[in-house]
């Protein structure tokens, strides 16, 4: 089959053959192998290696013995996976994951696609202490994406838990099914978990890994989207006190006539403290984010008078602060679904009134105002 370039198996049994090197496209789905999981997980190295000219790598659905212990990860450095722009891997272990991450580093101009799920085990909370760090190789050389994140989507429900980061385009909030066809640069992390799980993974702890991948990259973009059940439980100094190149924020929440301020008000108060008095009890003049310019706030618009009051008591001490006319160059609210037009005419006659001569743009856009 000299001119064959692309593979795609299900439910197939494969090792490493001379094949895979003229191969651009190798799909993999549910990689079956008659050994141990220990030999399953070195066959699919095998065959790894082989994949040099391999542009297109999807890994799915490949289920270990629980019990596999990686063993202790080698550096390849010989030319495979070198060419690679789109790598997926849905499904596996993250133990697996990690450790595939640490032998094999993935060129930077590659969008690497993880999603890992985990199942019940005695140790389920040690496992998902680390969060999104969890599948991640210590040695970050070997996901250079990540020395160059300006952009990162975060999505924290009940239901999900996912990051998306890159380089240099738009971050979106898309699970893994939506993004397996999109090739830009980036890293998406999607975290699966069921409803007796997702109650050991507080919020703090995803944020400490969060932070933990990219709390020292270049962030100018940062998008949040919480749930009601834990839009409140953000530490916002710490958390944002590490993105001062921060230019534009944005924050999803609970929307409606009967959504609660409280996580956006609880933002909008971090954003009007001084740095150095949040955390040391003594102020130098400096707030959170000092480049802040954008600030887009999605919900939690049921009490829209306390939302815009804490909005503009944020704007005048970040006036106060920055020396500046105005402490953010546009606000933006985005109400959601049950106001009648003549509502949204009202509240947004309450966010001018509040907020014109502390911001040099204020919008209100309506979900569905009639």
């Amino acid at each position: 089959l000299p001119k064959l370039t692309s593979l795609s198996l299900s439910s197939f049994s494969i090792g490493p053959s001379p094949i895979l090197r003229q191969l651009r496209t190798l799909h993999l789905h549910r990689f079956v192998t008659m050994s141990s999981a220990p030999d399953s997980l070195s066959t699919l190295i095998h065959i790894l290696e082989e994949c040099i000219h391999v542009v297109d790598l999807h890994l799915s659905n490949v289920q270990w013995d629980t019990r596999l212990v990686c063993p202790r990860p080698t550096q390849y450095t010989g030319p495979a996976l070198s060419q690679l722009r789109f790598f997926a891997m849905h499904g596996f272990h993250p133990d697996v994951v990690r450790y595939l991450l640490s032998i094999f580093a993935i060129p930077a101009p590659a969008r690497v696609v993880l999603e890992w799920t985990y199942v019940r085990t005695e140790n389920l909370y040690q496992h998902l202490s680390p969060g999104f760090m969890q599948a991640l190789p210590d040695d970050r050389a070997h996901l250079p994406i990540l020395l160059a994140i300006t952009r990162a989507a975060i999505k924290l429900t009940l239901s999900e838990r996912y990051l998306t980061v890159s380089p240099s385009h738009e971050p979106n909030n898309r699970g893994i099914d939506d993004v397996l066809s999109d090739t830009t640069v980036g890293l998406d992390l999607t975290l699966s978990v069921n409803p007796s799980t997702v109650s050991l993974l507080s919020i703090g702890m995803m944020l400490n890994s969060v932070c933990g991948i990219i709390g020292t990259s270049p962030l100018e973009d940062l998008r949040i989207e919480l749930d009601k059940y834990n839009s409140t439980q953000i530490d916002w100094v710490p958390f944002l006190s590490r993105f001062e190149l921060l230019q534009s924020l944005t924050l999803i929440g609970p929307a409606g006539k009967y959504s609660a301020p409280d996580g956006a008000v609880r933002l909008f108060d971090a954003l009007s403290r001084d740095v150095l008095h949040s955390e040391e009890g003594q102020g130098n003049g400096r707030p959170l984010c000092p480049r802040l310019r954008v600030v887009r706030v999605q919900g939690f618009d049921g009490d829209y008078l306390t939302l815009a009051d804490s909005a503009a008591q944020c704007c005048r001490a970040r006036c106060s602060y920055l020396s500046r006319r105005t402490g953010i160059d546009k606000l933006t609210f985005q109400l959601g679904y049950g106001w009648s037009r003549s509502e949204v005419i009202e509240i947004t006659k309450v966010f001018d009134l509040y907020l014109e001569s502390v911001v040099e743009a204020v919008d209100v856009d309506s979900g569905s105002g009639e």
